[in-house]
């Protein structure tokens, strides 16, 4: 992780720092199917931030939205990540409930900001990446707190979801009208293929010619 030149010169001051948690889920309109971005953050007021180049509102969710210590490492095993926000926020239902979830793109940032004016400083720190995996409710009971807590799963978490064993001819050619790639992919599992075998195709001779006997030369 790489920090700016006004962030390293307040790092060290040794003054202190001061950061917030950005968190950006991206479910999609169950009618249209387009992406809609759902920011949230730790502070009290709704803001705008730039992150990764994009500039998107992060409504204020206040200090209750808690990342566990993150383990990072190199290879292609599958990290799953834990993000824990307030059950009640309204824009978590409308993220969770609302739209379609299931496997949105989740990313979170660490956003330093300016002790003495509380600007953001500098670029924000991103720290998870990854899809939503599952988002289990925890409703606590009478004086308890309760909380969504956001399953995260890194970017290798892909390569475990297994391809489809065909796809329609009718899907294929709304691609292209043309395309007869899949054109027999609905009966292609009741023919029978010969594979690795040789296939011998025997000649059937013609039937004999039929036999004359004496009594038919009689005249």
């Amino acid at each position: 992780m790489s920090f700016d030149l006004a962030q390293t010169d307040q790092f060290a001051e040794r003054s202190g720092t001061d950061a917030h948690i950005l968190v950006l889920i991206e479910p999609r309109d169950r009618t249209t199917g387009e992406t809609v971005p759902m920011g949230l953050w730790t502070g009290d007021d709704h803001q705008t931030f730039t992150v990764d180049g994009e500039s998107h509102l992060f409504l204020g969710a206040g200090a209750v939205i808690e990342v566990p210590p993150i383990r990072a490492g190199i290879g292609l095993e599958v990290r799953r990540h834990r993000v824990i926000l307030p059950p009640m926020t309204d824009a978590a239902k409308l993220a969770l409930q609302v739209y379609q979830a299931a496997q949105a793109r989740v990313r979170v940032w660490s956003q330093p900001l300016d002790i003495y004016t509380g600007a953001p400083l500098g670029s924000a720190q991103r720290v998870i990446k990854g899809w939503l995996e599952t988002a289990p409710e925890t409703l606590g009971k009478l004086g308890d707190q309760s909380r969504t807590e956001l399953v995260i799963a890194s970017a290798a978490r892909r390569l475990t979801f297994r391809q489809p064993l065909f796809k329609s001819d009718a899907a294929q050619r709304l691609r292209d009208p043309a395309d007869k790639f899949r054109e027999h992919a609905a009966s292609i599992a009741d023919r029978p293929i010969p594979w690795g075998q040789e296939t011998v195709v025997t000649e059937i001779p013609p039937p004999p010619p039929p036999l004359h006997t004496e009594g038919g030369n009689r005249g």
